[in-house]
């Protein structure tokens, strides 16, 4: 019988879309491995990131991805135009980044990307056309329409909390 191939996970976790979604539904986030057990009962996490706007650097769930789970830390500052700082950090972008970079590049067989946020979806897809099986992990209530779109269309795996 041929052994089953090994699952291995890139993870890209959006701290402040999962924190919001647990904050729109009357809770917080708090300990972190309930939103991984889904993931790390499929396969192995080899790669890990954790993007968050700078300011949210010291908030105990970063803490807890970085130590206790060893993802890595992305901090991420605020978008600068000219002299005037907008309320919007980079995290989208510096995650879309090097998802894609990792996608491309590596060994990995999974893509799960710990976000309901649809800016998201452009890179399920990509992770999909690249022939990753890709994982999106949401917020109920906060998870962008298409994802569950996606779902249906069997381009990705849908859990949501």
């Amino acid at each position: 019988m041929p052994r089953k191939k090994k699952r291995l996970f890139a993870v890209f976790f959006d701290y402040k879309n999962i924190s919001d979604g647990f904050e729109q539904n009357g809770g917080e986030l708090g300990d972190i491995y309930p939103l991984l057990k889904s993931i790390l009962e499929q396969g192995e996490i080899i790669f890990a990131f954790v993007f968050v706007p700078d300011h949210f650097i010291s908030k105990s769930p970063v803490r807890q991805l970085s130590y206790k789970y060893r993802f890595h830390v992305v901090a991420c500052p605020r978008q600068i135009y000219g002299v005037v700082a907008k309320d919007k950090d980079s995290v989208d972008a510096m995650m879309d980044s090097l998802a894609r970079r990792y996608i491309e590049h590596s060994n990995i067989t999974d893509v799960a990307i710990f976000s309901g946020d649809g800016d998201f979806t452009e890179l399920a897809t990509y992770a999909f056309w690249r022939k990753k099986k890709v994982t999106v992990v949401g917020v109920r209530n906060s998870t962008n329409g298409r994802f569950m779109e996606m779902a249906k269309e069997e381009i990705i795996d849908l859990v949501q909390h």
